[in-house]
């Protein structure tokens, strides 16, 4: 019975989500000049019409009722044969099986730069209202950057599902979603407790703080989560006082700024404006929010980029007294000396702290004479996890890149490789995996090793394009090459696939982990098992099948903040909660 179910399961394909595009409604999709469409209508009225759309998904963004709802709403204003195409596209597409869908995060993104590369001021006398009139010209803008997006997804060449699906998923992974606050809090807590302590890190700290117009790194937390805060239930952030005004200037959009004038023809590098400005002030002086994600983010995952900026403008030097070269040098010394310590180190240990469970940092590891070890060794009873960590960007060249031989050769270069010079990931992993179990190489340490029955190969990752659909497929296509060509294992212990998961996903889990809740082994056993073609991601499973009681979201926020929390207290003298 358990068979038929899980062959039942894994047979399942998942449900597509399938843009209505410029074409599935008009027919000058080829001669229209986009930058002509929204010509004459004001920028904020635009703005705050797809905002105000978006963000009553922002948490639902796969509502299709919803989603089909915000089609409905436009079609008051369509003429009816236009209304009676989006209809039948509708019925065709739910037909098949499938969801029509209006907004998501990219899509908002490229309409936001062609009204601001197209910006009209609102006069004196204008209604920040769209009129009647304005309402198919919007309609046309939004569908017509759909279709450019979609087109930009598709493959030139015939290819199996897991790299048509690698080629979608890559550039949108990280807005599929809303991202959990408490990831991105606990991240940046555990961030700024190390750059306190840190040598050199804590001479960078003052510098980033005053170029953030803030007192503390305190008061900087607390006021993006104040912003965070109001867009739960709005996607308007009313001004405040002089310092909260102040700090959130920093991310207004300038209809000045001379780089929205190519905004819309720089293609996807338009996207990176954003990162910095997604705030518009609204005429009474309140800030419209673009995307929650994107003020989510400047709590860690932007953090870093902004400290680098901080060090390139005051000119600071790293440890060897010289210049960083680039992001990437930075961010890699970020990885060595913050990320995988303070991050995932940490974690494991917070998670685990029972007298019964054998854990070994990689750090560790070395100190006992192993070389070439893992970056971190989990043993509960008869189970073993081998964890690679892998903090680090998958580039925008990659993630939006046309040739899909290129994406899978850069995820391999960096989650599993053994090319006879370099080990990644699973290569790593399978190296060690051999030396536990054909060479004794944990004899001295874990005496107990060989009751080991199953090894779970673990690739912990930062970069939620890690997280796409297909990743996690390439990744075992490669781990079995590697395996087949270089190891054989005479041992009587079962070696799971290599699983892919984003380290804010073990945070999420940490607390029912902790109080054994929950199994990791369980949990892994149970995607691993179920996981359809091994296409979906790890990330995406817990996120839909690990949803928290009440109980346990509470748990989980004392668990993982409540230090936090007593710290900014002191720091602001607030009540921050």
């Amino acid at each position: 019975m358990i068979k038929k179910y899980i062959k039942k399961v894994m047979q399942q394909k998942p449900i597509a989500f399938v843009a209505i595009g410029y074409d599935n409604v008009y027919d000058d999709f080829t001669n229209v000049n986009p930058l002509k469409i929204l010509e004459g209508i004001p920028t904020i009225a635009i703005l705050k019409y797809v905002v105000e759309d978006y963000s009553s998904i922002f948490y639902a963004q796969s509502n299709e009722s919803a989603q089909r709802n915000l089609i409905y709403k436009f079609c008051t204003y369509l003429p009816i044969k236009t209304r009676q195409r989006i209809w039948k596209f509708i019925r065709n597409t739910e037909a098949d099986g499938h969801h029509v869908f209006l907004y998501e995060a990219i899509g908002c993104r490229m309409l936001y730069r062609l009204a601001l590369q197209t910006y009209t001021p609102l006069n004196e006398n204008d209604d920040i209202e769209l009129c009647e009139n304005e309402y198919e010209p919007l309609f046309k803008a939004i569908l017509y950057c759909n279709k450019l997006w979609t087109d930009q997804q598709l493959l030139q060449k015939q290819c199996p599902l897991s790299e048509i699906l690698l080629k979608i998923d890559i550039p949108i992974v990280e807005n599929k979603q809303y991202k959990d606050y408490r990831t991105q809090l606990y991240k940046a807590y555990r961030f700024f407790s190390f750059c306190e302590k840190d040598v050199l890190f804590r001479t960078y700290l003052p510098y980033f703080i005053q170029d953030k117009n803030v007192e503390n790194w305190g008061e900087y937390i607390m006021l993006l989560f104040n912003g965070y805060f109001y867009s739960i239930k709005d996607c308007i952030i009313p001004h405040g006082n002089n310092s909260e005004n102040k700090f959130l200037s920093q991310f207004l959009i300038d209809t000045d700024d001379t780089t929205l004038a190519t905004l819309w023809d720089i293609g996807n590098k338009g996207f990176e404006y954003f990162y910095n400005h997604f705030l518009y002030m609204m005429p009474n002086g309140d800030f419209l929010l673009l995307d929650a994600n994107l003020l989510i983010d400047k709590l860690y995952q932007g953090l870093k980029f902004d400290l680098f900026q901080t060090i390139q403008k005051h000119c600071l030097l790293n440890k060897k007294g010289k210049h960083y070269k680039d992001i990437s040098e930075f961010n890699s010394t970020l990885g060595t000396i913050f990320s995988e310590r303070h991050l995932l180190y940490e974690l494991i240990d917070k998670i685990y702290n029972k007298s019964n469970i054998i854990k070994f940092t990689g750090e560790e590891l070395k100190a006992a004479g192993i070389e070439g070890e893992p970056d971190y060794y989990l043993r509960i009873e008869d189970d073993l996890f081998l964890i690679e960590y892998k903090d680090l960007i998958f580039p925008d060249s990659l993630r939006y890149s046309d040739n899909i031989d290129d994406i899978k050769q850069g995820i391999i270069n960096r989650l599993c490789l053994d090319d006879g010079i370099k080990r990644k990931g699973g290569g790593q992993l399978l190296f060690n995996i051999d030396r536990i179990l054909n060479h004794n190489l944990m004899d001295n340490i874990d005496i107990r090793w060989k009751s080991v029955k199953r090894i779970f190969p673990l690739i912990v990752t930062t970069d939620r394009a890690f997280s796409a659909m297909g990743v996690n497929f390439c990744v075992i296509e490669s781990f079995d090459q590697i395996m087949k060509r270089k190891y054989s294992f005479k041992q009587p212990v079962l070696i799971f696939k290599p699983v892919i998961l984003n380290i804010d996903s073990l945070i999420i889990l940490s607390y029912r982990l902790n109080k054994s809740i929950l199994q990791l082994s369980d949990v892994l056993y149970d995607y691993i098992m179920l996981n359809w073609k091994n296409i979906s991601s790890f990330d995406n499973y817990v996120y839909d099948k690990y949803k928290e009681s009440k109980t346990d979201l509470t748990g989980s926020i004392h668990f993982l903040l409540e230090d936090l929390v007593k710290r900014i207290a002191k720091l602001t003298n607030s009540m921050f909660q």
